[in-house]
């Protein structure tokens, strides 16, 4: 399902105490706007559930399911690296015969990860902040007993403090409950770990994250995806994550601290038990990094 398909004078006209919309981004089933509410900016997402004629309850059922699930974790978590709710609850409305869910988060200033290292690679200092930001947030949502399954650049944002946040926990699976999709493999088809793709979510633990997290450190640091290659369609990049060594960080990359070359390629190993044993344990290894970089 298609996102919602919205102009600021629709959100304007129908969402009440609301200051300065502006259209932000689109993408999935969710358009995002920025907006005031008391003075202080926020981020207001729209979620499409169904055209008004659209009958197909499983299908609604489960984007209602992700929402929820999206609000329920940023209640529980309280990691500064992961993206907090604003004041405005799930609220479910009729915009132009499309019904709707929308809700409010807390405005990260700063840029996506994918437009940064579209521009430029970053520093061996910008990657080890990352690193720990991102490693502080799959900690976090591990606690509650969570996985995010969604890890990509484009849902990491660089903030203006050179600090890094997580967003987008609607996709994230709570080991203790049933998936909330039977729609096939849950997560963007380039960031999928080997165990996304081949096995049950409910075997899938936080070393799943760790993969993920070791394509986004290869990527901001050569530019380049480990598994994909240009042409490559959907089952070839699947194929890729689930059979292919990348080639070593440093090949790509010259200068690359050797330390740094192996925790990154440890992370993408292809057997779980093969990456970090505990998410403290990698961040004990990239604190001991930066005496090295």
């Amino acid at each position: 399902m298609s996102a919602p398909n919205l102009t600021v004078e629709d959100v304007e006209n129908h969402i009440p105490n609301i200051r300065n919309v502006e259209f932000l981004d689109n993408g999935g089933q969710k358009t995002v706007f920025t907006c005031e509410i008391n003075d202080k900016p926020f981020v207001l997402k729209f979620i499409k559930i169904a055209d008004v004629i659209d009958d197909d309850d499983a299908v609604q059922n489960d984007i209602v399911a992700r929402a929820k699930r999206e609000i329920e974790i940023m209640d529980r978590c309280s990691s500064p690296y992961l993206v907090k709710l604003g004041p405005i609850r799930m609220t479910e409305i009729d915009i132009n015969n499309i019904r709707l869910l929308y809700f409010s988060e807390q405005y990260i200033q700063g840029i996506a990860l994918h437009k940064v290292i579209r521009e430029e690679k970053l520093s061996l200092q910008q990657t080890i902040m990352l690193a720990q930001n991102i490693a502080l947030a799959i900690q976090s949502l591990w606690d509650i007993g969570m996985i995010h399954r969604d890890i990509k650049p484009k849902n990491v944002i660089k903030r203006d403090d050179g600090s890094f946040v997580l967003l987008d926990a609607g996709i994230a699976f709570d080991l203790n409950s049933e998936s909330l999709t039977s729609f096939g493999p849950v997560g963007s088809r380039l960031y999928m770990s080997p165990e996304q793709i081949t096995t049950p979510s409910r075997s899938l633990d936080f070393r799943s994250d760790l993969f993920l997290l070791g394509i986004l450190m290869y990527e901001a640091l050569s530019q380049q995806h480990p598994f994909f290659q240009q042409g490559m369609n959907v089952t070839q990049v699947m194929g890729s994550i689930v059979n292919i060594t990348p080639k070593q960080l440093m090949e790509v990359v010259p200068g690359i601290p050797i330390q740094l070359n192996r925790l990154i390629m440890r992370l993408l190993a292809k057997q779980p038990h093969l990456r970090y044993r505990s998410i403290e344990s990698l961040y004990q290894e990239l604190e001991r990094l930066k005496e090295v970089i």
